[in-house]
């Protein structure tokens, strides 16, 4: 149980520094989207 818990928690920052890099990822290219669409 303690093994498993700290197995979590080490994994934990990794998870949420994803999370942030998807996040960023999907706005990123949501304003690159909406740059092309003002151009057009």
């Amino acid at each position: 149980m303690e093994v498993h818990w700290t197995s979590n928690l080490s994994e934990f920052p990794l998870r949420v520094a994803f999370a942030r890099y998807a996040l960023s990822a999907k706005a990123g290219r949501r304003a690159r989207k909406t740059q092309q669409l003002g151009r057009l």
